[in-house]
């Protein structure tokens, strides 16, 4: 961008005042925009008493994991400033609360995270950001062509009577974060009892476990989808995506997922392909070097128990995912957005755009007939920020914006 672009006094331009004074007490009474994964900063993590020092150790376990469900990244960099925060990982959340199981031998303690101060921490690490609206994923697995992978009810944790709390911020209730349709549930098992001998229920626990882990709404096929029988497990190998998003109606799929599992000579093999519903521009994912560009996510994993088989696929498929959504390498960007008009219009796109996790700044830099001019502290590259914001579909580019590009600011158009 050109310097004379910028205002050298670096202040609101004249023009704006009225507006922006008007927009003041709007922005100041209104709620702040809700998180879609609602229990991402939310963590319990198992334990085997309420003691302090198990409890300190727990929060260390549970740092590490929204660090790696706000970022995607699953094996964390060895580096002193994480190694610092983990010495004093109460800083970073607000609250706990110990919850018990069906039996008195189950136990384990949650933390709420300050999103803001674990965000922080997260970019100091250089790490990605993967901003809070996910899409939602509904794999279609079929266990040797005879078991279809169904959803579980496995939420068997419970807030103790006994519950305490710290920090200045009320406990989280168990109730929206976790029981809102289609949010992963883990499974807690009394110590010493096996799995049961069911492989396709044994595969959707710890799928479900693994994806709360990782920050991925994750939704397995229910036996009654809107009244319907899912499909038979012998057709799901069979059936185009078209057949498995009717399949999914009411599910909210964002992605669809498909895979084949069976077990041969005591080793489980799974074969996986996974697709974006309704989005033919969507931009490409590399899974690994040597893998060819494609919209479709496949791979295959192998193990020999069907636990582990669940946890592979979660990882890669969050991996993938992450590859694709999570936002590094940006910069500083400038953008001209038109459409807006009036106080409330002005507040309601500051708000939003202040609200990504991945916008570390906005500026507004001047006004003109022909828009707003916005410089964005951005961690992600322009092409990337353009596939974000098309997710929400709140700001979107203008259709001549690579010829605009050429000569100034790309342009956007707010749609409200």
């Amino acid at each position: 961008m050109s310097p004379a672009v910028l205002n050298p006094n670096n202040k609101i331009p004249r023009c704006l005042w009225l507006l922006w004074l008007g927009s003041l007490a709007l922005l100041a009474a209104q709620p702040l925009r809700a998180e879609v994964v609602t229990w991402l900063y939310q963590v319990e993590v198992p334990v085997a008493d309420q003691s302090e020092a198990l409890r300190s150790d727990a929060a260390r376990v549970a740092l590490r994991t929204v660090l790696t469900r706000i970022s995607g990244v699953a094996e964390l960099p060895q580096d002193p400033v994480l190694a610092a925060a983990e010495r004093n990982p109460g800083r970073y959340y607000t609250s706990f609360q110990y919850l018990s199981g069906a039996s008195d031998k189950a136990l384990a303690v949650r933390f709420a995270f300050d999103a803001a101060l674990t965000l922080r921490l997260s970019k100091a690490l250089e790490l990605p950001v993967w901003w809070q609206n996910r899409p939602r994923v509904v794999p279609w697995l079929a266990v040797d062509e005879a078991q279809l992978v169904m959803a579980v009810d496995t939420d068997a944790l419970q807030p103790d009577a006994a519950a305490e709390r710290t920090g200045d911020g009320a406990v989280p209730p168990l109730g929206p974060g976790l029981k809102e349709a289609g949010a992963p549930r883990s499974v807690t098992r009394e110590p010493g009892v096996m799995d049961p001998p069911d492989p396709a229920f044994t595969l959707a626990a710890a799928m479900a476990g693994r994806a709360r882990e990782r920050g991925l709404p994750l939704t397995l096929p229910t036996p009654d989808i809107n009244g319907l029988e899912p499909l038979a497990p012998q057709r799901v190998a069979l059936a185009d995506m078209l057949e498995l998003q009717a399949a999914s109606t009411g599910l909210a799929a964002e992605w669809l997922g498909q895979g084949r599992i069976e077990q041969r000579a005591g080793t489980w093999f799974g074969a996986l392909r996974f697709e974006p519903v309704n989005a033919p521009s969507a931009t490409a994912v590399t899974i690994e070097p040597a893998a060819s560009v494609a919209d479709e996510i496949t791979f295959n994993v192998q193990a020999d128990a069907i636990a582990d088989l669940g946890v592979q696929i979660v990882d890669r498929l969050s991996d993938a995912l992450a590859l694709r959504l999570a936002a590094s390498g940006g910069g500083a960007l400038t953008l001209r957005v038109q459409g807006v008009s009036g106080a409330q219009s002005l507040v309601d796109l500051l708000r939003y755009l202040r609200g990504l996790s991945f916008l570390d700044s906005v500026q507004i830099v001047e006004s003109s007939q022909e828009g707003l001019l916005l410089l964005l502290d951005s961690q992600a590259e322009f092409e990337q920020l353009k596939r974000l914001l098309a997710v929400d579909a709140r700001l979107l580019p203008e259709p001549t914006e690579d010829v605009v590009a050429v000569f100034g600011p790309p342009v956007f158009r707010w749609q409200g």
